[in-house]
């Protein structure tokens, strides 16, 4: 017989849907979680609760018929492959499926949307974004094989000067006050980021960089 882990669920409900969990009555479309899958992977890998409501109640789902779908959502729905395991948890008599999804080694991970097209998200508190073009540019400069020789030219230097006296910067702002284009201030902040000279932060406004 398996142990009861209502005490256990209930701690983890207690800290409410956030960058790290989230809570599913039911899937009833394998796509649509694609996309918390997708975000999870992108940020810091997170946790599934499938048979929690969005207020915190445990009702419980039938484990085989989950399992099926986020199975389905994983292998026909996100590329590249998603690292993630299942374990079901027991609350008076009720179960709830705990599905961990790691955070991708090879990012970003991509989910198929409605309109068929790939999608990579981001997991930011309790919602999921669209990944930030910047955020993936820098991506795929940490997997060059090829070290990234940076100049320090009159830009970079204004820059680190600008964030030494001010907390922080964004695409648009390095753009507007060094009159470069929008896509020469991301490079430059790309750049920087990959470099680790500079670190970025994202909110549902903006992307934000300050010094490292």
């Amino acid at each position: 017989m398996q142990s009861d882990n209502t005490y256990y669920l209930k701690k983890l409900i207690s800290q409410g849907e956030n960058s790290q969990l989230d809570f599913k009555y039911l899937i009833s479309d394998s796509k649509k979680i694609a996309k918390t899958i997708s975000a999870f992977a992108n940020t810091k890998g997170g946790i599934l609760l499938l048979g929690v409501k969005d207020n915190g109640s445990i009702k419980g789902v039938k484990s085989e018929e989950e399992i099926y779908m986020i199975e389905a959502a994983i292998s026909l729905y996100c590329k590249p492959k998603v690292e993630y395991f299942f374990r079901n948890l027991i609350s008076n008599n009720k179960t709830v499926v705990e599905v961990t999804i790691n955070v991708a080694y090879k990012k970003p991970i991509y989910a198929l949307d409605n309109n068929n097209n790939w999608i990579a998200y981001y997991r930011l508190n309790d919602k999921n974004i669209i990944l930030p073009k910047v955020i993936k540019k820098i991506w795929e400069l940490d997997k060059r094989q090829i070290p990234l020789t940076i100049k320090y030219t009159k830009l970079e230097k204004w820059l680190l000067t600008f964030l030494s006296k001010k907390e922080f910067i964004t695409i648009s702002q390095l753009a507007e006050l060094t009159n470069i284009t929008y896509k020469e201030a991301e490079e430059c902040l790309a750049k920087l980021s990959h470099a680790k000279i500079i670190d970025y932060y994202c909110t549902m406004e903006d992307v934000y960089f300050k010094i490292r």
